[in-house]
């Protein structure tokens, strides 16, 4: 997890780059609308991935 944090803010810091993000799919409708909107436009040049799964096991 700490690696994790140390390389988005890497990424924040040079504000280009990709970031991936697991999570259960319920939570994406709740959550992820809004912050990908907002980061996306605080972050242009960072590409962000959502990787969607139907149970925590199968992160």
């Amino acid at each position: 997890m700490r690696y994790g944090y140390r390389r988005i803010h890497i990424l924040l810091r040079r504000r280009r780059g990709e970031i991936t993000v697991a999570m259960i799919s319920g939570l994406a409708s709740n959550l992820v609308p809004s912050n990908v909107k907002e980061f996306g436009a605080a972050n242009p040049r960072v590409k962000l991935n959502l990787a969607l799964f139907n149970t925590g096991a199968e992160i």
